[in-house]
């Protein structure tokens, strides 16, 4: 295939620039830049710099905004909330997740609830995220009813695998999600993360998950990244 080829921290850096240039804030994109290029490397454009091409139109035309902070609160004793202010999902994400690791190791299980944010397309990274603290990650995304992505902890470092909601964990998938509304509360709106702690669920329930996931990218494969995505992006920033 035609194209150039990058690292993760090469791809990560030109979508930082990519959003930079589209007009977001340079502490915004820190986030969205790391899951759009872990899910380019994953084998997974649709959700990588496919994606980011999408994220720099809707800051470029005022859809999101790319400087907006997000504000943290506690509305209940399991439950983070984050009004993303109309901004892009992952900055939203992150701030969420400052508050609701340590609460999901304190108490054993929690709930994150953002609202008011643009689109996100990488659940399962978000997901990947909290089993790296060592907790169990579940995203629901707009999903009322299911889980989209389950990441499980791996050993004792910052290992992680990922379900997909593939069909065959659908009913797996469904049970989890209603885990996560109950603990949200009704109709919490917008996206939902919820994170537990495995050493304090009672009998182990989690043990009976399946662990035929996927890992991460390798630390550092080289991704092609092909001339028509390139020039979707260079608008905003040319690669070097």
């Amino acid at each position: 295939m035609d194209g150039r080829r990058f690292t993760i921290a090469e791809l990560e850096d030109l979508a930082q620039r990519a959003l930079i240039g589209a007009g977001a804030a340079e502490w915004v994109v820190r986030s969205l830049s790391r899951a759009v290029a872990a899910e380019e490397a994953g084998g997974r454009p649709e959700r990588g710099f496919d994606a980011l091409a999408a994220y720099c139109e809707d800051v470029a035309a005022g859809r999101v905004d790319g400087e907006a902070v997000p504000e943290v609160e506690r509305p209940a004793d399991a439950v983070v909330r984050v009004d993303a202010a109309q901004g892009l999902a992952h900055p939203a994400v992150e701030a969420g997740f400052g508050e609701l690791v340590p609460l999901a190791r304190r108490i054993g299980a929690a709930v994150l609830i953002v609202r008011g944010s643009g689109p996100s397309a990488t659940p399962d990274i978000h997901a990947r995220w909290l089993a790296e603290e060592g907790l169990v990650g579940i995203a629901l995304g707009h999903a009322p009813d299911c889980a989209t992505a389950v990441a499980l902890p791996v050993g004792t470092g910052r290992g992680a695998v990922v379900l997909d909601a593939a069909p065959a964990d659908a009913m797996l998938m469904g049970a989890l999600g209603l885990v996560v509304r109950s603990l949200a509360g009704p109709e919490p709106g917008g996206l939902v993360f919820a994170a537990l702690d495995p050493a304090q669920i009672s009998g182990q329930p989690l043990a009976a998950l399946p662990l035929a996931g996927r890992e991460g990218p390798a630390a550092e494969p080289r991704v092609v990244l092909s001339e028509e995505v390139l020039g979707r992006i260079a608008r905003w920033a040319a690669p070097d």
